[in-house]
């Protein structure tokens, strides 16, 4: 089986079978209630470290 592209600490189905996304979840109320949780685990992953590293290491483009 592959990889679902959706994938979230927070979600929980509200009945099983649904395809896994925001609007199939018990936390969703027009907006994400775990959301705080979901972007602080985010914040410590290594994915956001290469990401704001990236981005902190950002020069620009020099002309010579």
């Amino acid at each position: 089986m592959a990889k679902p592209a959706f994938s979230c600490v927070g979600y929980e189905p509200m009945k099983v079978g649904l395809n896994p996304n925001c609007g199939n979840c018990k936390n969703w109320i027009g907006k994400c209630k775990v959301r705080k949780i979901l972007d602080e685990l985010y914040e410590i992953s290594p994915q956001f470290n290469a990401f704001d590293r990236m981005m902190r290491d950002n020069r620009g483009v020099t002309i010579s």
